[in-house]
């Protein structure tokens, strides 16, 4: 692993932030009792605030869910600047071995820019209940011809997964970890596999808030890092263009700003790596501002939007193009609401006599196949 060189940690009014527009933000994300786990806003490179929820922690591997498919998308970038693939590849043609027959002319048409674009001739993903997925993916009869409509299929992002190790000969994340992970320092990455030790392309990776906030960076920064280009040149712009309308879909993630190359357009001509729950990667080119956030939303359709909404309420407003004065007492205030962030917890009679019940208490798991002991 190579050396990790610190983000370099600022007063929020050194990069021309008002701190009491984080303070705002706290404030906003405790009214709305979002279960927030951590945020980072990073401006010109510079962390102006993170704050960790107790009991998270900075240290803390979180599961990104659907932001591993931006760090796939990466990757795939990265394989085209080594002339490994390209967009326009049809993706049957790497698993002959796989079909159960003659191939379904939509499939046979089906390109690796599709599987990007979430164009496939899927209407959803496919059966992943079965130990070969990219079988499934290639057989399950298609529903329409490919680059048609836009259509959240997570298989799709898998078999990107599977045509990169099956061209390098190794996983995804050895892939990433020389090209990508080790030059902007990003530490230790936990990345699932499937049954047939595919990385999870669409929902496997486990990292600290930290590192979300560096391949953010990395794309503000049009995929250059330290004077060395990680992705190939013009890449970050090709892959967060709009390629689709996201009208048809029920995950409404700021409204329907389209959809890239595994990122999601956002306002303001912004756009971002989302996963579940809330586990986002804003990157807002004109701010030269990253904002980043883990969470557990208890309403999944609805509580990652309200993560955005509140950005724009509050962090979006108090970037200022102008250089700012120190204001003391809001940093000070702005300090101890970080000290003292905690989890949000539910309201109600019920839920505190549970948590006086089990508070201090270590729970015991019986066998199970997390190989989970206690908590």
């Amino acid at each position: 692993m190579g050396v990790r060189i610190e983000l370099e940690r600022v007063r929020p009014e050194r990069v021309s932030i008002y701190s009491k527009g984080i303070i705002d933000f706290i404030e906003t994300i405790k009214e709305k009792r979002i279960h927030l786990h951590s945020f980072a806003l990073l401006r010109y490179g510079k962390v102006a605030a993170e704050g960790y929820y107790k009991p998270f922690l900075e240290t803390q591997l979180h599961q990104a869910f659907s932001v591993s498919k931006s760090v796939t998308s990466a990757a795939i970038g990265i394989a085209i600047g080594e002339g490994l693939l390209s967009l326009e590849d049809p993706v049957a043609e790497y698993f002959p071995e796989k079909l159960s027959g003659e191939v379904h002319p939509y499939t046979g048409m089906m390109r690796i820019k599709h599987l990007l674009e979430m164009a496939t001739v899927h209407s959803k993903s496919t059966n992943t209940q079965t130990n070969d997925w990219i079988a499934s993916f290639l057989n399950t009869m298609p529903s329409h011809p490919p680059g048609t409509s836009f259509a959240y299929d997570t298989t799709g992002t898998h078999a990107l997964c599977a045509i990169l190790q099956k061209v390098t000969g190794m996983t995804v994340h050895d892939y990433l970890r020389t090209r990508l992970f080790d030059p902007i320092g990003m530490g230790e990455i936990e990345w699932e596999s499937c049954p047939m030790g595919i990385n999870k392309g669409g929902s496997g990776i486990k990292c600290t808030t930290e590192d979300m906030a560096r391949f953010g960076q990395l794309y503000l920064q049009k995929g250059v890092w330290e004077g060395s280009r990680i992705l190939p040149e013009g890449w970050v712009e090709l892959s967060t263009s709009k390629y689709k309308d996201t009208n048809n879909t029920k995950i409404l993630l700021d409204g329907t700003q389209g959809y890239g190359y595994q990122f999601w357009r956002t306002r303001y001509d912004s756009y971002c790596a989302f996963g579940a729950g809330g586990q986002l990667i804003v990157v807002i080119p004109h701010k030269e501002a990253v904002f980043v956030s883990t969470a557990n939303t208890m309403n999944y359709r609805d509580g990652q939007q309200q993560i955005l909404d509140s950005l724009w309420e509050t962090l979006y407003p108090a970037m200022s193009s102008e250089a700012l004065p120190e204001e003391e007492n809001c940093y000070v205030e702005l300090q101890g609401q970080l000290n003292l962030l905690s989890l949000t917890m539910p309201i109600g009679e019920k839920y505190s006599s549970i948590a006086e019940h089990l508070h201090g208490k270590r729970i015991h798991f019986d066998h199970n196949p997390f190989e989970f002991d206690a908590c």
